[in-house]
């Protein structure tokens, strides 16, 4: 490690002013003026110490006058080690620019709004845990030189035909990709970390040990071999979105008859370097669960996890509700039956919301296997079926709804000389039978919201390691689905059979809002799930491997 040329003290790095700072007699020496050992920058590897953590078995990497009181990945304090190792030696390192104070200021203006979250998210305290962290990325280069051939589909229409034109293109890819990150760490998941991206390659200086004292680095546990394909796929997938941006009207997909254009793609000469890139990091630990704050400690863009706490939202979900409903029945008063339909168009649509996190929560659990696949463009067909069932639920509910809803507000009275004038403008309105309206949007709803999710279920593209696992979980999670699809069909038999008595209504009505509170609580549960990870498990093979 390099020493003060004054005083031969340790060096230290010093954010505010990006320069190195003697401990002792305070000297500053720029980056450019450190020492270079060159016998050094060959080697493969460098020392430092290690410490380990006996609950997750992760491992964090400082110079040797440091401590460790806790893990960062887990937030446990059984923290060991101290053991100098050794450990790949990374060819560049961007310098932390953002310091604790602009990490606390960002944190605080992040969850300021955040009514629901854990107490631990507005703790002053929990600030002073935040630790700048020196991630481990690698860094791909990739070129494409190559003469490719494929097919393009437009599909036109003429009257009342449909006409599909195939079109064949040539022509030569030449393309070079630069600086393609990926981080190569198992301990944070890789879509956090994707929302703090991008870093500025530009501003990274060779690896000097000196950069790291004072701070904590990360270990790669991810092969440079590993993340090739994915890189290789990102790189395509970049290309594939060119083309179709320059070929807005066709489409170029897996299923036509010749080759598509993501066969003919490729690219080759993938280059890989290790990299370290500066993080500050925060983590939230409940049971069995741990949750991040990152920020990136270069451009200061933040990327927070933030749970709900269910005592909190039913505390105060019930506090701001209560005053609406108090004033809603003081003001109104509504049939047993206008209620019942209005408590199904809410389940209904809490159940669209359900099957779409759902989708979300499935893709964020194997987030790193869909990285492989190349993103498809998004088709002005596809954009119109996803608002299709957020219309045809809205169009449903105004219609069996405002129409009872108005009736008492549609009358007026106007009393002029003892003359008493009554009229009821509803008369003047079309009826519509809320039986009938609410069962066609509940059953096109289940349609559209079923086919959504058949074509979500990404079972095929999943790697062959997880495919017992994504399986499972898309089965479990299936079952969030059933408390509103019973609800809806209760409320649907119900207003079909149109009993006299009001005791059904009320006793329907009673049942449904249950299942409402049932169902809001496993949104909950989903959202939560999307904030919340299992604790990282690191597993140790012996010596200095994994």
């Amino acid at each position: 490690m390099n020493k003060c040329p004054r005083c031969a003290s340790n060096l230290t790095f010093d954010i505010k002013a990006q320069m190195f700072a003697c401990e002792r007699c305070g000297t500053l020496i720029g980056p450019g003026r450190m020492e270079l050992d060159t016998e050094q920058e060959m080697e493969e590897y460098f020392e430092a110490a290690v410490y380990s953590c006996e609950q997750c078995g992760g491992e964090m990497v400082c110079d040797n006058t440091m401590t460790v009181p806790f893990c960062s990945y887990c937030g446990s304090s059984a923290v060991t080690g101290g053991r100098m190792g050794k450990r790949m030696r990374p060819k560049h390192i961007i310098p932390f620019q953002k310091t604790k104070e602009d990490y606390q200021k960002a944190y605080k203006e992040m969850v300021k709004g955040a009514f629901f979250a854990p107490d631990a998210y507005k703790d002053e305290s929990q600030l002073e845990r935040v630790r700048a962290v020196y991630v481990s990325y690698w860094v791909y280069d990739m070129s494409a030189n190559q003469k490719i051939e494929f097919e393009g589909i437009k599909n036109t229409q003429r009257g009342e035909y449909r006409v599909t034109h195939h079109i064949g293109f040539e022509t030569r890819l030449q393309t070079r990709f630069q600086g393609l990150t990926i981080e190569a760490s198992l301990a944070f998941p890789d879509r956090l970390n994707t929302l703090i991206e991008p870093f500025r390659l530009s501003e990274k200086k060779s690896f000097l040990p000196a950069y790291l004292r004072g701070f904590y680095a990360d270990t790669n546990d991810v092969e440079i071999r590993d993340y090739e394909k994915i890189a290789q796929n990102v790189a395509v997938g970049e290309c594939y979105k060119e083309f179709g941006e320059l070929y807005p009207r066709y489409e170029f997909e897996d299923d036509v008859a010749t080759t598509s254009l993501k066969e003919a793609l490729s690219v080759h000469d993938v280059n890989g370097e290790l990299a370290l890139f500066p993080v500050w990091l925060w983590s939230y630990r409940k049971k069995d669960k741990v949750a991040y704050a990152l920020m990136n400690g270069q451009t200061g863009k933040m990327a927070v996890e933030l749970p709900i706490d269910l005592k909190k939202f039913l505390g105060i979900a019930s506090l701001v509700s209560l005053p609406f409903i108090l004033l809603f029945n003081f003001l109104f008063v509504m049939e047993a039956r206008t209620l019942l339909s209005m408590l199904g168009f809410l389940v209904l649509f809490l159940g669209i919301l359900i099957s779409e996190k759902i989708i979300q929560t499935l893709e964020h659990s194997f987030h790193e296997d869909f990285l492989t696949l190349i993103p498809k463009k998004e088709s002005e067909r596809k954009k119109r079926y996803r608002w299709a069932k957020w219309m045809l639920l809205l169009g449903g509910f105004a219609i069996s709804i405002v129409q009872d809803f108005c009736q008492g507000l549609m009358k007026a009275e106007f009393r002029q000389k003892n003359m008493f004038l009554y009229i009821d403008l509803t008369d003047y309105l079309p009826r519509f039978e809320i039986s009938k309206v609410f069962a066609l949007t509940a059953i096109c709803t289940f349609v559209i919201a079923g086919i959504k999710l058949k074509k979500s279920y990404r079972y095929d593209e999943v790697s062959i390691f997880h495919e017992e696992a994504y399986q499972k979980e898309w089965n479990r999670k299936l079952l969030y689905l059933i408390k509103p699809v019973l609800t809806v069909l209760m409320v649907m038999i119900v207003l079909f059979i149109n009993p006299l008595s009001n005791i059904a209504y009320h006793a329907a009505l009673i049942g449904g809002m249950g299942m409402l509170l049932w169902s809001i609580l496993d949104l909950v549960k989903l959202r939560n799930e999307t904030q919340l990870h299992p604790l990282p498990e690191f597993e140790n093979t012996g010596g200095e491997e994994r």
